[in-house]
């Protein structure tokens, strides 16, 4: 073989090594990156269980419980559930702007039942607005012609 096709082999070789250990260095990026996202992830979610003033000392031993038990499939579940409950409560917390609107006018007392869930009568648009839970309203109206719209 010549010397010239190998010092070109050579140089060939030489500029895959460099795009390898780029794409090397851009996935290491990357998995730092990721490592980070889910750090931060962990401290949401200690900031949502209140736990996140605990000391270091304290959280660690948390930590090192959970690891011990982690093998359990039984505390997995457990933990599941219990993480689905807070959630399915902190969600019926927050309320979304609803607008109820009527083909004809509501009588008095459904409007007086959608002031007690603190919705306000806009007479220039003939319908309710507030803020509610869609599906709490859609059972208190059951059986009435209405429509719920979510305000922008």
């Amino acid at each position: 073989m010549p010397i010239e096709t190998i010092k070109k082999e050579k140089i060939a070789l030489e500029k895959k090594k460099k795009q390898l250990q780029l794409k090397q260095r851009l996935i290491k990026e990357k998995e730092k990156q990721a490592q980070v996202r889910k750090f931060s992830e962990i401290g949401k979610l200690a900031h949502q269980a209140n736990i996140d003033l605990l000391d270091e000392q304290a959280l660690l031993g948390a930590f090192l419980e959970i690891e011990e038990r982690n093998l359990e499939q039984k505390h997995l579940a457990h933990w599941r559930e219990k993480a689905k409950n807070f959630l399915d409560a902190s969600s019926e917390k927050t309320q979304d702007p609803l607008i109820i609107s009527f083909p004809s006018n509501p009588s008095p007392s459904i409007k007086s039942l959608l002031r007690e869930m603190n919705f306000k009568w806009n007479n220039f648009r003939k319908e309710f607005y507030g803020y509610g839970h869609r599906k709490s309203i859609e059972e208190a109206l059951a059986g009435m012609d209405f429509s719920i719209e979510l305000a922008e």
